[in-house]
């Protein structure tokens, strides 16, 4: 039999449940104040690993003056020239590292470090050798005129916000491992064929992303 909500016990209850919750939400805020005082993933982790794409060198090619593009003035990967073999594709705009392995052609862009280059890095992974799941062309969006849209029916307040906005709001730092659910499927491949391509073991990643929260906007 359900109680009545003017019965005393469920009263009690209820009285309970709030203060309990508000303890929650106080221990919540204290400690969301107390995230200023935490390190930040570069102290915790050491110096953020360069993100400037190594050039892709052909066979042909190495040991012959001025066929290595020079990216030691880069200070982004998008200051450094697009690889040669995704010329012709919808991502020839995307400069890539050239010790990326390609498991499926020319394109769409799908990549893994070797195994020993992401060992070499250990716990943080570089920006230019994150694995890549693609099943086409990457958006070409530009800064300028890129915006986020929140919205839908469960939303009070729609908004637009430009990347010159979101960019002016506070920001988190944090470190996030992702894996492809098809890492080390090559192994399966050779027991049972799937309809997967084959990947490696190198099918994971971890990157410092920093950004704004969902839930602050």
């Amino acid at each position: 039999m359900t109680p009545k909500p003017e019965d005393p016990a469920v009263t009690l209850v209820n009285e309970q449940s709030q203060s309990d919750l508000n303890t929650g939400m106080s221990k919540d805020m204290s400690s969301s104040e107390s995230d200023d005082n935490e390190p930040s993933c570069e102290e915790l982790y050491g110096p953020y690993p360069s993100g400037i794409p190594v050039p892709f060198l052909e066979v042909r090619n190495e040991g012959r003056e001025g066929t290595v593009p020079d990216v030691s003035k880069a200070a982004t990967m998008f200051d450094c020239p697009p690889d040669v073999r995704d010329v012709g594709t919808p991502d020839e705009w995307v400069p890539r590292d050239g010790r990326l392995v390609r498991l499926t052609g020319k394109h769409p862009f799908n990549v893994e470090p070797p195994l020993s280059v992401l060992n070499q890095y250990k716990f943080i992974t570089p920006t230019c050798l994150h694995y890549v799941r693609n099943h086409g062309a990457c958006p070409k969006l530009t800064w300028e005129d890129h915006t986020v849209k929140i919205g839908g029916s469960c939303v009070t307040n729609p908004m637009e916000l430009s990347m010159d906005q979101i960019a002016a709001m506070p920001t988190r730092e944090l470190p996030v491992t992702l894996v492809c659910a098809g890492n080390r499927r090559k192994e399966q491949n050779l027991i049972r064929q799937t309809i997967g391509f084959n990947w490696g073991p190198s099918g994971v990643s971890t990157n410092v992303w920093k950004g704004v929260l969902l839930r602050d906007l």
